[in-house]
Formats: structure tokens, sequence, C-alpha cells
């Protein structure tokens, strides 16, 4: 009935004020329509939707939306579509609503944000703050992520700030102070919460993915595979430290199930943000309810019906949260904390009276409050020039000191340890001959590491355990991460001690290189101020070689080498070569001294087809030609050049190929001379018997005993026996 009375007023007054002026003529829609329709029969405008309040066309609909105030129509039924939603007047030539103060959207239809939330934050409906803040379930059962469907009458009427983080009050015009523990209340415990996560074991599958846990308007998200060791423990735990509320968390894992891979995470808040993490709606006192907390499950991939629930661990007496600690006010118009007396510190929480009767507070804070302090937190300072004889500084506990600060500045950490957790140390002097970092241990049974370097990284070639340099950009000596340690200049020089190289890997344990060019030197040199005892004592030894405890070789002093195992193999150019300068020593033994050795004493092996000596044997005095005695070539002919060939015993076997003596005869002292098979030729001088005689004894029937022929054509002497005997028997040849 209201809005009719309301368009009945508004169509008088426009046929008053807008009709008059309106040239009519027959047979022709009013108007021409006023271009929002169509004119037919009768001359009546067909008008478009939005265009039909007016017979000419000319009004246009506004939008609607839910009345904010309406007539009900049945018990609880109210609040129907209205246009401006009752909270505007209409402007029917563009057909847009003039909303009142408080109202706005195109029909009205949302209530206004206070002062637009002071431009420190957003403006949303009640349906939109709950499904993306609202709590996503019940904490006892798993969610899809996001928050409840809203669908009152005011779901999107009703609007809220959404305050950027820091910024609190409904219209976010508040700066949050610093939030901390009360340092009054003691015996407190943190606030603790278990998340059981399981899975249907029937399936024999073992969850995959990822678990979800909200926490107001934030996530943590760690794996849904369960392994009890600290690498998924600190992974859990830094999940939950990556939201931008909570400072320091732990979370244990227990109660893995062998097959689904489910278990129970028990996750403690050490530590909440202190400042910049919350705002008006999402906020707490320290002891956040257990609805703020819920699972997701939608990123877990396994198909075996997982399920996630979150319950209370520790829930009462929890370490407070709360504005500037409980020991001061908040100032919502600065962010500052004014703390109460003995109170200081950004959020009030330590005391600044000294001395102090409570256990677990500091004793004493200086805590400059300016957000853009540029001073000197702490400044000690004496009209006395440096001397040894004051101090600025002694700490101690009890009766035991602990650090002392002299006038000179000397500092001495009398007990306790030294340690940077972040940083660098770095020791800067500019004393011309003082040390500059000096690390001694007095103690007169000392048994620990006076020097320890360490990383938490693994072995590795990526970084550097040591590193020394000069003119601070040359490396001297690096010690690398996997321990490799490399000497750029200067070498090694051992005084005392020796050197012990121990190698379990399958690689050389001492490499020796020199990588110079034009190198001419020694590449390893073996040197000793002690003279060689050799060869009046036994020696003492340069190398000494072992495989096993079983001895390889040794080089005495005098160089005298010593291979008792595995023999000597010259492979290559170069061959060997014996010296010997001692006249009673041999120069060449060789010897198999084993009692059932069955090879070769010496082996001398040629592959060359070319015509070579296998052996050539000289002798030189003095500074004479060296003189050949004889060669064995590698066919085998050996040639005796000086000296002959003397056969003790044995006598001398030559089965093929003969006797060829190239001058001096050959003499048989004893035995004679006995030619089984072939007979025997003179080519030249004949055959002369001194003494003895000569006997042909012959065992054949028909053949001569003796035939004596000159083959040469022009013989004119005689074949005659001087001393002929008288039985012989001989025929004269012709």
């Amino acid at each position: 009935m209201i809005m009719a009375a309301i368009h009945g007023v508004v169509w008088v007054l426009y046929a008053l004020l807008v009709l008059p002026s309106v040239q009519v003529s027959d047979a022709a829609c009013a108007n021409s329509c006023s271009g929002h329709g169509r004119c037919g029969s009768s001359n009546q405008c067909t008008c478009d939707a939005d265009w039909a309040l007016a017979p000419d066309c000319s009004m246009r609909k506004c939008p609607t939306g839910v009345a904010w105030t309406d007539k009900a129509k049945t018990a609880n039924v109210a609040h129907a579509m209205a246009e401006c939603s009752n909270r505007g007047v209409c402007d029917y030539s563009k057909g847009e609503c003039t909303c009142f103060n408080g109202y706005t959207g195109a029909a009205c239809q949302r209530l206004r944000c206070p002062s637009d939330c002071s431009g420190h934050g957003l403006c949303y409906s009640s349906a939109t703050l709950a499904l993306q803040y609202g709590p996503d379930s019940l904490p006892s059962v798993a969610g899809d992520g996001v928050g409840p469907v809203y669908s009152n009458w005011e779901k999107n009427s009703m609007s809220s700030c959404m305050c950027d983080m820091g910024y609190t009050g409904p219209d976010c015009s508040q700066i949050m102070c610093a939030k901390n523990d009360d340092p009054l209340t003691t015996g407190q415990g943190f606030r603790t919460i278990q998340i059981q996560v399981g899975a249907d074991a029937t399936t024999n599958l073992a969850l995959a993915g990822s678990i979800r846990v909200h926490f107001l308007g934030d996530v943590a998200v760690f794996s849904a595979v369960a392994v009890a060791d600290a690498t998924h423990e600190q992974a859990c735990a830094q999940a939950f430290q990556s939201m931008r509320t909570v400072l320091s968390a732990t979370c244990s894992i227990t109660s893995v199930d062998p097959v689904t891979a489910g278990a129970t995470y028990t996750v403690t808040f050490k530590e909440w943000v202190h400042l910049g993490g919350e705002n008006n709606l999402l906020y707490h006192d320290g002891n956040p309810p257990l609805s703020s907390f819920s699972c997701d499950l939608t990123k877990v991939t396994s198909l075996n019906s997982p399920t996630c629930a979150v319950s209370d661990v520790t829930a009462t007496n929890v370490v407070e949260h709360v504005y500037c600690s409980n020991r001061g006010l908040c100032d919502f118009t600065t962010g500052q904390c004014v703390c109460y007396a003995d109170f200081k510190g950004l959020d009030c929480n330590q005391p600044s009276n000294v001395p102090d009767s409570i256990d677990d507070n500091d004793g004493f804070i200086i805590n400059p409050m300016g957000l853009t302090y540029t001073g000197t937190v702490l400044h000690l300072k004496t009209a006395k020039g440096s001397q040894a004889d004051f101090y600025f500084m002694k700490i101690g506990s009890s009766t035991l000191p602990i650090l002392t600060m002299d006038g000179m500045g000397d500092t001495k950490l009398l007990n306790g340890d030294f340690e940077l957790s972040t940083g660098s140390l770095t020791i800067t002097t500019v004393a011309q001959t003082s040390t500059a970092a000096d690390i001694a241990n007095t103690h007169t049974t000392f048994t620990g590491t006076a020097l320890k370097v360490r990383t938490t990284r693994a072995s590795n070639t990526a970084f550097k355990l040591l590193e020394a340099m000069t003119g601070d950009t040359t490396t001297v000596v690096e010690i690398r991460g996997d321990g490799l340690t490399t000497i750029y200049t200067g070498g090694l020089y051992v005084v005392t001690g020796g050197g012990t190289i121990s190698h379990t890997l399958n690689g050389p344990s001492l490499t020796v290189t020199n990588s110079y060019g034009s190198f001419s030197n020694s590449l390893l040199k073996l040197s000793t101020s002690r003279a060689s005892l050799f060869p009046t004592a036994t020696d003492f030894v340069l190398i000494e070689a072992t495989a096993n405890s079983v001895p390889a070789f040794t080089v005495e002093a005098s160089g005298r080498t010593t291979i008792a195992n595995g023999g000597l193999i010259v492979n290559g150019l170069g061959g060997a070569q014996i010296s010997n300068s001692d006249p009673a020593a041999s120069a060449l033994v060789v010897s198999a001294t084993g009692t059932s050795f069955a090879d070769d004493a010496v082996a001398i092996k040629t592959f060359s087809g070319v015509a070579h000596n296998m052996m050539k044997v000289t002798t030189k005095v003095g500074s004479n030609t060296a003189i050949a005695l004889f060669t064995i070539s590698n066919s085998g002919l050996t040639t005796i050049t000086q000296g002959g060939l003397y056969v003790m015993a044995g006598g001398a076997t030559i089965d093929t190929g003969g006797l060829h003596v190239g001058y001096g005869g050959a003499t048989i002292d004893y035995g004679g001379l006995l030619v089984k098979n072939g007979g025997g030729t003179i080519e030249l001088g004949g055959l002369n018997v001194i003494d003895g005689g000569g006997k042909i004894a012959s065992t054949m029937a028909v053949s001569d005993i003796l035939a004596i022929e000159a083959t040469s054509a022009s013989f004119s002497n005689n074949a005659r026996v001087h001393q002929p005997l008288p039985s012989s028997r001989w025929t004269r040849p012709d």
C-alpha cells in the first residue's frame, strides 16, 4: 500500500510537470514511446522491460533488493523484494536509487561499513565473512576448507569491516598494541591441541597428499604420511610456525599406524606473534577456543576414507596473550602501550626496576620506545682515559665470575661458552706484532679439542671448512667440506712427528703432481742429515713399503733396494742399468732360493723381427776401449770374441749345425775325438797325428778301409806312408 501511494504521487507530479510541455499529435503514441518502446495499434506503447512504469515508456525501473523492513506476510515471513530495498528513492529518469545515509549498493541493499573501514580494511557481507573466515566444521570431524553457508535474509545486506592485520574497531580506525604474557602470572602451561588423523585400514592403503589445519583465517599444511622422526616433527612444527599468528610451536608425532600412516599430532604453541598478526575479527587472548581450529582433508589424495579430529590437550591456565601483557594500557590511537610503573617494553612485558623478586623475569631491561629510534641503547663512558685498573663491566653468578671488560677494553669470558647463532665472527687487529687469534687451553690434563670446525651440512665439495688467505684475496691453504686440503703456496713442512696418510676409499692414498710446464726439479725428494751406515753397519731405511703387514720393498739410506715380493718390472722406454763400484760385490746376482724352483732363473725375451743381440758382454779396464767378449744374437748364434770356451765337466753336445772353429783349431787334451756318424772332413791343412798314431777300424765287409785320393788334375807327387808296416795291405791310388 505504501509503495502504491508513492507511485501515485510520483505519477501525478510527473504529469503536472512534464506532460504540459509535450506536443501530442493524433494517430501517434505519446512522446513516440520516449525511445524505449514500440508504438502499436490504438496508439499504445509497448515499453521495454525496464521502462514500463509510464504509458509513454519514460520512467525506468530501479533495482530491487530484500526489503530492510516491510509488512510480514505470515509468521516469521517478511523482507520481500522491494524497490531500492525500502532504503532509498528511485530516480525514474535514470532508474537509479538514491540511498539514504548508511546504505549502499545498486538497490541500497547493503549496510554501509562505518567510515568505509577508514582505509584500513574491506567491507564484507555476513555471507562472505562466514564462507571465508567462519569455522570450517566441528573440531571432531574434517571439513572442506571453507566456512559455513549463511542464508538468512540479511546475508548480503548486513556488512562489517574486515580490518587489515594490526587494526581493529568497527571502522578499523584503531591500531592494535603489542600482546604478550602477563609477567606476574606463573605456573602456566602452553596452549596445546591434538590432531588425530586416520583412515580405513581395511583398504590396505596408506594416506597420501597433505593435511591442512585452519586457524584464524590461516592454514598449516603438512604431509599426510606420518613418520615419527625428528625430520617430520620439525616439518610439522614449521607448518604451524608459518602461520602469521604463531611465532614458535612444537609438534610430536605418535601412534603411527603402519598400514594407513595415520598418526596423532600433538601441537604446542610456545609463543604467539606479538604484533601485526591479528585484527578486529581474527584474534585471541592466548587460549583460542577449540572451535577456532578445523581440519581440512580436501588435499588428501588417497581413497581410504580419511578422518581427522582436533581435540584439546591444554586449554586451562595457559600463558596469556593480551594487550600490553596486562601491565599497561593500550592507546589505540597510536598502537603504543602505556606501561604501568616498573614495567617497560613494547608490550610492557619486562620489569624495569632493580632489584626484582620475580624469579622468571629479567632483572633490568633497557628498551627505547621510539619506532624510528637511532640512538645508542647502552653507552658506557668514563672521563678517565683507558687504564687496566678499572672495569667497564663485570658479570658474575653468585661468587662465580662470568665476564669482565677492563678499562683497556680487554674482555674475558671466564666461565661458560661463547656461541654465535647467526651472523659471523670477525677478528680484526691493526697491531703489527700481536697475534690476531690465540686459542689456548690452560688445563694441565686437557683431553678435549682446542679447535673444532663443524657444519650441520654433510660432507660436500660445495663449501669450505677452513680458508687461509694473504693479501685479503690470495688463498694459501683451504680445507674443503669433504676434507680435501689444498696448499696453494709454501708447501708442507713437518719438523717433528712425521706424517701419516690413512685412506679408506678405493683411490690413490698419495698423489704427487707438479703442473709447472717446464718443471725440471725433483718431483719427490727424500733426504736425511744422517749419513748412510753402509757397508760397515746395518743401514737405516729411507722407504719401507708393506701390504697388510707383509714387506713389499725397502730402500736403505745407501740406495740399496730390496724387493721382498713382486719382483721388478721395467715396462716401457729406458730399460734397466746396474752400475757397481764395490770391488768386492757382484754387479748382478740372480738367485732362485726356492727348494722346489722349476722355472727359468734368467729369461731374456724380445719381440723384434730385426736382427739384434739377446746378450752382449764387454769388459773395460780404466780408460781403455771396451772389449767385446761374446754375444748371443736373436737367432741363438753365440759368438765368443775373446777367451774361448772352457768346459770343466759335462762336455758339450751339438745336436745340429756342427762345430766351426775359425782360427786356432781345436785341442783335445784328453779323451780324443769320437765321430759317431758322418765321418770327418779336413778341407785344408790335412791331418797331423803327432803321437799315438791313428787307427781306422771298419765293420763293413766290402768297403775300403782307407782311401787316399788326390783330386788335383795336376797332382805330381806321391801318396805315401813314411813307415809302412810289413803286414799292411794297401792299394796305391792311380
